[in-house]
């Protein structure tokens, strides 16, 4: 695989850091009519050393992240992590069509937790919870002060 962005190391880190980008991204069935390539294979070993990866996560709808993936043999080539034991979401803003579909930082949070082996009271798996929480109730209280105002989103007023 060729070396690219996703290789460097972050701007603090010594230019020597190892750095393994994998996809955060569900296995694709095979498809004839698009041209993906076939993800390496993740290795295990890598997952013994969760500092050195470098989880590379699309975020999108659905519908569009495969198309991302899809337009981008780079992603392709990306071993991929796959997530286990995927709870019900909490993400009220869309809604998901299948089971175990969630919105991209819940896939994140659950990909930290996975590979840094923390429980669902583990402080950071619990902090970076209690935001997602946060900014979804702040979400929802513009969405309801915008119906009360007759105003769109952002301010705008509504056409009507």
């Amino acid at each position: 695989m060729p070396k690219t962005h996703l290789h460097r190391p972050w701007p603090h880190q010594p230019a020597h850091a190892l750095v393994r980008p994998v996809l955060l991204y569900p296995p694709t069935p095979p498809d004839p009519q698009l041209p993906v390539i076939a993800p390496p294979a993740l290795p295990q070993f890598w997952l013994e050393q969760p500092q050195a990866l470098r989880l590379v996560v699309i975020d999108g709808t659905w519908r569009k992240s495969r198309k991302m993936l899809y337009l981008n043999p780079a992603l392709q080539t990306l071993p991929r992590l796959t997530l286990h034991e995927v709870p019900q979401g909490r993400y009220a803003i869309r809604k998901a069509h299948l089971p175990g579909q969630l919105s991209s930082f819940e896939a994140a949070v659950l990909a930290l937790a996975q590979l840094h082996d923390w429980d669902t009271a583990h402080p950071a798996r619990q902090q970076l919870m209690q935001s997602f929480d946060a900014a979804i109730h702040q979400h929802q209280a513009l969405q309801t002060a915008d119906a009360r105002t007759g105003r769109g989103p952002h301010g705008a007023e509504s056409a009507g």
